[in-house]
């Protein structure tokens, strides 16, 4: 797992380090949102994207690049409990 460091990274970026650390079908996770850009290349890249982000405006304005609605969505401000 690699987790880069919060920052304004530009699209043909964000491509080639999904393409870098990951495969098609491989799962991506992104702690963080600075854009909807994001979902949409690793979508495009056939990756499957699990993201997340402290501020629930963020996460709204991601989710449409996801395909989802903000009503079929799990959002949620309170940490998951897993058993």
């Amino acid at each position: 797992m690699i987790i880069f460091p919060e920052s304004d990274l530009k699209e043909q970026l964000i491509e080639q380090l999904i393409k870098m650390f990951s495969a098609s079908g491989d799962t991506v996770i992104f702690p963080w949102l600075p854009s909807r850009d994001m979902i949409e290349i690793a979508h495009q890249l056939n990756r499957r994207v699990f993201a997340g982000d402290p501020s629930l405006e963020r996460c709204r304005q991601a989710m449409p690049a996801a395909g989802y609605t903000y009503a079929q969505s799990q959002l949620t401000t309170e940490p998951l409990d897993y058993p």
